[in-house]
């Protein structure tokens, strides 16, 4: 009896031995066409493998490929929706044994991934179940819903890149030199990703945690952005909220960095001595999003800038015509401090070339978005004087910017108010208002400017109401329709100003009186 015994013992251990070392006995190169059919049968997708794979169980189950292509959707933008250089995974045998899958590593090479939606709606990471009796049974998986369970322990990307295109919004993004890993306890998280990628040229660390993601409530969500090349970075804390009806993220954005000028000059893909050494300074952003598939909101906006600040909230709400609004106050902004030093005009960056045929460039608004700026600042210092009450209520609306008003008061009491819009069908921007303005002392705003009045009498320049229509491009202003009152005299007529490197004036005016004598040294 215990050499029968014995012999189905045998018989056991080498049927053990046969399905864990057989695997690795195969030629698998020979069984890809196979492999590919039984793919394409399982999830509806082309599968081609031009390169080398592998299959071996002990002494770790793992997987190799070479040259892997994973066919898109029919309609999409390209053939292909992923491309890998080479792929290796590695898988823990016991968990798997009973039931889990714990995978050791996972490593992809120069990976291209293509995500889209097209504008049926299709989106073509979804692959269609086939268990069902017929097409109509058909349904997307999604993550969350693979039968047993799963945990990545590497998962190492390489030389990746990722392409999203969305046809029924416009969009089409690309992030390059993705090089990350990624670690999840499950396929429902937590999860932890490390890494950099280049985005919109530029390169950036990455950081990413996520909690384990539930159906109802709350998933905590970290996510850290790092400049490289400034000492400029980013970070969200919050969570990420599935409801019935809806999925919502709320949490704090805080951006800061120790040379605004940098910063500047690494988004913009220019040296640093391209910027003006004023914006050299420290900064500071902080808010609160809330943000829904419909609207996305910023409250309690806090904004420092060297000595400056400035607090607001904005909105922005989505849908076939996005609307977005803006308030920011600021109760002290110093120009002076801003502005480049003296000579550094001649150092900064080149001149912007003049649009095609010299005609300046249109302002090429978009026509479904509607966004609206209200700003105040109580103090702006520039030329060492105090400009108090700024105001300016604009908008972008139909394709046309627009400034429903725009006012202040300069030093020595002077009030002035600028109102219009820029021409949205314009083959050049194009501004047309009007601008107002009254004072009791021109002189003084006149010596704030620059301009040396010392040697005329004392009484003169002193008090102007002026209203006109304005016209400015980059060529000409225009000043049609000008009522003046300066002094004693009242003055009508227009002014037109060819800009160029010789100014040329065309004056058409008529004055009631006027005493030339009363304003000779």
């Amino acid at each position: 009896m215990k050499y029968v015994l014995y012999g189905l013992l045998g018989l056991i251990v080498l049927a053990v031995a046969v399905v864990l070392v057989g695997p690795g006995l195969v030629d698998w190169n020979a069984h890809k066409t196979e492999i590919a059919a039984q793919f394409e049968k399982a999830t509806g997708r082309a599968l081609a493998i031009e390169g080398d794979i592998s299959l071996q169980i002990v002494p770790t189950p793992s997987f190799s490929a070479a040259n892997v292509r994973l066919a898109n959707i029919p309609g999409g933008s390209a053939e292909n929706m992923a491309r890998v250089k080479s792929l290796q995974v590695r898988v823990e045998l016991l968990p798997l044994l009973g039931g889990d899958v714990r995978v050791q590593t996972i490593e992809l090479v120069e990976p291209v991934i293509l995500l889209e939606v097209l504008k049926d709606g299709r989106r073509n990471w979804e692959v269609a179940d086939k268990g069902g009796s017929g097409a109509g049974d058909a349904a997307p998986r999604q993550i969350g819903d693979f039968p047993v369970d799963v945990r990545f322990d590497s998962f190492t990307i390489s030389g990746g890149t990722l392409i999203y295109k969305n046809a029924l919004e416009a969009v089409d993004e690309k992030i390059e030199k993705v090089d990350v890993k990624l670690a999840a306890e499950s396929l429902r998280g937590p999860l932890r990703l490390d890494g950099d990628v280049r985005l919109r040229g530029v390169d950036t660390g990455v950081e990413l945690a996520v909690g384990r993601w539930t159906d109802s409530g709350a998933t905590p969500l970290r996510m850290a952005l790092r400049l490289r090349g400034s000492e400029a970075k980013a970070k969200f804390s919050g969570s990420l909220s599935q409801h019935p009806d809806t999925v919502a993220f709320r949490g704090k954005l805080q951006a800061e960095g120790s040379d605004l000028a940098q910063t500047v000059a690494v988004l913009a893909g220019q040296p640093a001595a391209a910027q003006p050494s004023g914006l050299a300074l420290p900064f500071v952003i902080e808010t609160e999003i809330v943000g829904e598939p419909e609207e996305i909101s910023a409250q309690k906006i806090a904004i420092t800038l060297g000595e400056s600040s400035a607090s607001g909230e904005g909105l922005l709400r989505l849908g076939d015509k996005p609307e977005g609004k803006l308030s920011v106050t600021i109760p002290r902004l110093d120009l002076d401090a801003l502005a480049p030093s003296e000579g550094e005009a001649a150092v900064g960056g080149a001149e912007t070339p003049p649009a095609e045929g010299g005609e300046a460039a249109a302002l090429g608004l978009p026509a479904d978005f509607v966004a609206r700026l209200d700003l105040g600042i109580e103090a702006l210092v520039y030329r060492e004087q105090v400009v108090r009450q700024v105001a300016v209520a604009a908008r972008i609306e139909d394709g046309t910017f627009t400034i429903d008003q725009a006012a202040a008061l300069l030093p020595g009491g002077a009030a002035v108010s600028l109102s219009g819009g820029f021409e949205p069908e314009a083959t050049e921007a194009r501004f047309v208002g009007r601008v107002e303005a009254a004072t009791s002392n021109l002189r003084s705003q006149l010596a704030w400017l620059g301009v040396d009045v010392e040697e005329l009498p004392t009484d003169r320049l002193r008090r102007m109401n002026l209203k006109s229509d304005l016209a400015a491009s980059a060529k000409r202003i225009d000043l049609t329709d000008l009522d003046v009152t300066l002094d004693l005299s009242q003055i009508k007529g227009g002014v037109v100003v060819a800009l160029g490197e010789r100014p040329a004036f065309g004056i058409g005016l008529a004055a009631d009186k006027l005493d030339l004598d009363a304003y000779l040294p």
